[in-house]
């Protein structure tokens, strides 16, 4: 509900600003659709499907103009790929799970035994052979036909939950796998946090988790902390994770809901990436967690610039492991910087190079 009340916002400012719609080429080669709600002497206020975003126009090579028309058709599809989005896990929600594998092959079994064995009687001496060694069982998960793409699961205590789960195409329960989780921001969703991680998870070696979080979740309301801990058991149970090498990171909304949690959920998250995140509980933060952190936050976010710097403090003074960074030209979005320093704290956590208390 809070969702759809922030974006009915969003749609009335970018009315009474009269916007238009725009294709904003930047100096560093980026380009992006946007909506512009203000054009300033020294800086553009634009309207990304993400958020609001800040550049200077010295960070601009050129903004092709759009029609009305065509700011009304972004407004749209921007719409229309939210309501995809719910459409794809509401039809996942109604369908039931397709019949594993391993209960195939049981039931393989199961139909050869009943069959009565053909004795052949033979003239020479029965030559005794060794006994077969029993298969060792797997109480995990079978995996085969996850491995290598995202899928969408349900919570099992709780169905109306739901999370995408990427297995690495070297997965195996022969060992113990760290666990990558990746938090969404506010008007985003579990698939936009895959898409964006995803890419690391077979080079760096880690199973990937990105929650579909309720709404309120920044807060840790709607019990939005106790369903991520559900997630995690079920992940637990479904596939061998070293609960010691448990990673997170959050962007925006998801930033926030991260240093929430961390400080709640006492020791379950080992290393925390808190990418562009705002409006933090400092009174909170004390010294009997575990968890190293890494705050980072673009040049021109300048909304949460103080707040990001804030929190670091907060951290070192409280003795914690922390690295802050601003990244510059960037604005409200997770930028290449910042996916390479999580990556690189997530390394130093898997090789247990983070500050142990």
């Amino acid at each position: 509900m809070l969702r759809k009340i922030f974006f009915l916002l969003l749609f009335f400012i970018s009315i009474c600003f009269s916007s238009s719609a725009d294709v904003v080429h930047l100096k560093n080669g980026n380009k992006m659709e946007s909506i512009i709600l203000e054009d300033k002497p020294d800086e553009i206020i634009m309207q990304l499907n993400i958020g609001t975003v800040v550049f200077n126009h010295n960070q601009i090579e050129k903004v092709e103009r759009w029609s009305e028309e065509e700011n009304q058709s972004l407004e749209e599809r921007w719409l229309r790929e939210r309501e995809e989005r719910k459409k794809e896990i509401e039809e996942i929600k109604s369908t039931r799970p397709a019949k594993t594998q391993i209960t195939e092959k049981t039931e393989e079994i199961q139909e050869k035994k009943v069959k009565k064995k053909k004795v052949k009687y033979v003239i020479e001496p029965v030559v005794t052979r060794p006994p077969r060694r029993k298969k060792i069982s797997s109480n995990y998960m079978d995996y085969e036909d996850l491995l290598n793409k995202t899928t969408l699961m349900k919570l099992k205590r709780n169905p109306d939950q739901t999370y995408y789960i990427y297995l690495p195409k070297k997965y195996s329960p022969s060992k113990e796998w760290p666990l990558f989780i990746g938090i969404h921001g506010l008007m985003a969703d579990g698939k936009q946090a895959m898409d964006l991680w995803k890419g690391f998870a077979d080079k760096e070696g880690f199973i990937l988790v990105c929650p579909n979080l309720p709404d309120g979740y920044p807060l840790l309301r709607n019990n939005a902390d106790k369903q991520m801990i559900d997630i995690i058991e079920e992940v637990r149970k479904n596939f061998r994770i070293d609960k010691e090498k448990v990673f997170m990171t959050g962007f925006s909304g998801g930033a926030q809901f991260l240093s929430r949690f961390v400080f709640k959920r006492r020791n379950v998250v080992r290393a925390a990436s808190i990418i562009s995140g705002r409006w933090f509980d400092l009174s909170i933060i004390t010294s009997s967690v575990k968890t190293d952190f890494l705050v980072t936050v673009g040049a021109n976010d300048k909304a949460r610039i103080s707040d990001s710097r804030k929190l670091a403090e907060r951290l070192k003074d409280k003795k914690y492991d922390v690295k802050f960074k601003i990244s510059p030209g960037a604005g409200h979005w997770v930028c290449d910087e910042a996916k390479e320093l999580t990556i690189e704290l997530f390394r130093e956590m898997k090789s247990q190079k983070v500050n142990h208390r």
